[in-house]
């Protein structure tokens, strides 16, 4: 996004960022005339509103961590089983049972594929994740989350192509 500095790496980490995002992209959006870029810029605001969302429905469901019990909203992320850059539609995209709230560093684990879910919810971690960096992390190879029946079709896909056995 060469064409407008002022425009922010994008996470949905936490509400306040989803508002500071915002807030950058339509003090670039006020910046431009041409069309194509004006345009650019408002499909990546009506992204953002629906990340919003999205994080609203998905804390509903999950008001903490799944496997630590964070509850600091702040620092709760708002995780897509199946990425967003991989959904079909709008109606994957921000589907709450296409969500998780997690801790950053299980955010992170999940993200990269070194941990997934099986459908009855318990965990499966990576053979790349040593015993001693579960320990370090605090994560139990006996965890396990409730899953949604909805969202099974989400963790099936997350299994087959984001998890590196």
């Amino acid at each position: 996004m060469a064409w407008c500095a002022e425009i922010p790496n994008f996470q949905a980490a936490s509400a306040l960022s989803l508002k500071s995002d915002i807030d950058e992209l339509e003090k670039c959006l006020a910046s431009k005339t041409d069309p194509e870029k004006r345009t650019e810029i408002e499909t990546l605001i009506k992204a953002r509103l629906g990340q919003g969302s999205f994080r609203q429905n998905v804390l509903e469901q999950y008001p903490s961590c799944p496997l630590t019990g964070l509850d600091i909203q702040p620092l709760l992320i708002a995780s897509h089983i199946k990425p967003w850059r991989d959904c079909n539609d709008d109606n994957e995209r921000l589907d709450q049972h296409n969500g998780l709230m997690l801790a950053p560093n299980i955010d992170a684990l999940f993200d990269s594929g070194l941990i997934t879910f099986e459908s009855d919810g318990k965990i499966r971690i990576s053979k790349r994740l040593s015993k001693e960096n579960l320990l370090r992390l605090g994560i139990s190879p006996d965890a396990a989350l409730e899953i949604h029946t909805d969202s099974e079709k989400y963790f099936k896909w997350h299994r087959k192509e984001i998890f590196k056995p």
